[in-house]
């Protein structure tokens, strides 16, 4: 896990992101918004 300097958090998917309310598959970067208050999938992982 990273922190992004405005708030935001960044994070790589474990086995089920479903049940932690993640966007995408296992492996996945992925973003919370601080504006959003969402996660967003990054595409990249």
């Amino acid at each position: 896990m990273a922190y992004d300097v405005l708030g935001g958090v960044f994070a790589v998917n474990n086995a089920d992101p479903g049940a932690a309310g993640r966007p995408d598959g296992p492996g996945e970067m992925v973003y919370f918004a601080p504006d959003s208050l969402r996660w967003e999938a990054l595409g990249a992982g």
